[in-house]
């Protein structure tokens, strides 16, 4: 892997120190309020004036709102913000890895949790902290992505390489187990013209 650099290592540095000292003991009490707020003077949400449609030619997601947000609500506000033509790219785990996941600990090599009716995940953190995550089986994402006036130009199922090792952190998913099954998918869509929806 290459080196970052110097800008981006300075960077690294700067908003480690920054969201330690500033934002995170605060970070909970933000997101689990009704209404967010933006920025240093923290304007609530309804006093912002929202984007307009047809906003964007682009928008990404690696895991962020393609895991922590209900894909019912953020699909739907991803098509109302690009443009026709404009593309939605996002990363995901895969059902398999979540089909093999246990309430605590690694995944196994053998089905755990139902795919059919999997929508919202609830579990509670190594530190006793509750979690939600979402996710919509594969078809059911696909259904979604096309309802919502996206046509899916590439599907990817990404795996570990031969040479990979355990993540640090992300440790529920052994590098061997994902050199046999998918771990992570990248989704790319894009809008459709006008005429075609």
């Amino acid at each position: 892997m290459p080196e970052l650099p110097d800008y981006a290592l300075t960077a690294r540095v700067t908003w480690t120190k920054s969201n330690a000292e500033f934002t995170a003991g605060t970070a909970r009490d933000r997101w689990s309020r009704r209404e967010i707020a933006w920025g240093v003077w923290k304007t609530p949400e309804s006093e912002v004036v929202p984007l307009p449609d047809a906003s964007f030619d682009l928008a990404f997601s690696e895991y962020g709102a393609s895991i922590w947000c209900d894909a019912h609500r953020w699909i739907p506000e991803a098509a109302r913000l690009l443009r026709p033509g404009g593309e939605l790219i996002f990363m995901r785990n895969t059902d398999f890895e979540l089909a093999c996941s246990p309430d605590e600990g690694k995944v196994v090599e053998r089905l755990v949790r139902p795919l059919k009716g999997m929508h919202r995940l609830d579990w509670t953190d190594d530190d006793g902290t509750p979690e939600t995550s979402f996710h919509l089986p594969t078809a059911e994402m696909f259904q979604l992505l096309v309802r919502t006036g996206f046509q899916v130009v590439d599907f990817r199922q990404l795996y570990a390489r031969d040479d990979s090792v355990d993540h640090p952190y992300y440790s529920v998913v052994p590098a061997d187990w994902a050199r046999r099954w998918p771990s992570e998918e990248v989704w790319r869509a894009r809008k459709r013209e006008e005429a075609e929806q």
